[in-house]
């Protein structure tokens, strides 16, 4: 049952690594597939919600991990200018 139990773990964080991330995009696909039902022709509208929302979001994810890296690495003591 243990064994199982990692298996899911491993599987699960295969795709969604950072939850913050998974519900971002989550929302933005919400939001693309609302302006989808409630307006015609839009699909260019669409495709730049999708591609500038995922982007924005993937921004947002890799700097707030780069600042979690930076803070932990000052607080073990590593010179982060070193690392540069």
């Amino acid at each position: 049952m243990n064994t199982l139990k990692s298996l899911l773990d491993e599987l699960v964080g295969m795709f969604v690594d950072d939850g913050s991330l998974a519900i971002a995009i989550l929302l933005i696909v919400a939001v693309a597939g609302w302006v989808a039902m409630r307006f015609e022709n839009t699909s260019i509208a669409i495709g730049i919600i999708l591609v500038a929302g995922c982007a924005a979001a993937l921004i947002e994810n890799v700097l707030r991990t780069a600042r979690k890296t930076a803070i932990s690495a000052v607080t073990v003591g590593i010179d982060v200018d070193k690392l540069r």
